[in-house]
């Protein structure tokens, strides 16, 4: 057998392995760690990712590279519009703690962060980008008869 034999790396990058640096992001979704209703295809797949992830940034650190997923909620763009009512947009700022959708250039500062020399100890993390909705939902949960 050959002793410099070693397994192959998850999602296998050479370019980031040979120059010992890179980052990757992932984007999850908390769908894929939280069970939510008619959820059932979309939260399993964001589920893989989650693990995908956290796979590949244990597997990778040793070559220098770091790996994340970013969870971002729902974002303030010409499709979400479209595709919510009036009054759905209003329900879902109403069970978000901060009160708002996002603005994408929020969540693409997030991502520049992570990517950048200013994150480089961060590797192997779930990163929640949603105004607090995350934290919130098993407490709409739990109070919705109150």
């Amino acid at each position: 057998m050959n002793s410099d034999w070693s397994p192959p790396l998850v999602g296998h990058s050479p370019v980031m392995i040979r120059q010992r640096s890179g980052v990757v992001l992932n984007t999850g979704s908390i769908s894929g760690v939280a069970g939510i209703a008619t959820q059932g295809a979309y939260g399993p797949t964001k589920g893989a990712v989650h693990q995908l992830t956290r796979q590949m940034a244990v597997e990778w650190a040793p070559h220098g590279v770091r790996v994340n997923v970013v969870n971002p909620g729902t974002i303030d763009t010409p499709l979400s519009r479209d595709n919510m009512t009036p009054q759905s947009i209003a329900d879902r700022e109403a069970r978000i703690p901060l009160g708002r959708l996002a603005h994408p250039g929020e969540v693409a500062d997030l991502i520049a962060f992570l990517a950048s020399p200013a994150a480089s100890f961060i590797t192997a993390q779930d990163i929640h980008c949603d105004g607090g909705l995350s934290q919130n939902l098993m407490a709409q949960k739990f109070y919705a008869n109150a």
